[in-house]
């Protein structure tokens, strides 16, 4: 279920997204609303939070980035528009 309103809410068969309270801005301009975090799964992520980030191909490390932006980007006519933005670490590769 996608609704387009400032509490969007994703759902699909492995995950479910929704924003938190707390919009920051919203920019006119380029038809973003950024907030102040989300939750994906059950999880609560902020803005400024550090994350483990699984890449999309196996043969990649996992990493560990900063989450330093969450928005709703509503000008490329996306049916998904929610967009998080990290920040990689200096050391990709994680040593158990």
């Amino acid at each position: 279920m996608l609704q387009t309103d400032d509490a969007e809410l994703f759902q699909s068969r492995e995950q479910t997204f929704a924003w938190t309270d707390g919009v920051l801005h919203h920019d006119h301009h380029l038809e973003r609303t950024h907030y102040s975090g989300f939750t994906l799964n059950d999880v609560t992520y902020s803005v400024g939070d550090c994350v483990m980030v699984v890449p999309e191909t196996e043969n990649d490390p996992v990493y560990m980035a900063r989450i330093i932006s969450a928005f709703a980007d509503r000008s490329a006519g996306a049916a998904v528009p929610m967009c998080i933005e990290v920040s990689l670490s200096v050391s990709r590769q994680l040593f158990f």
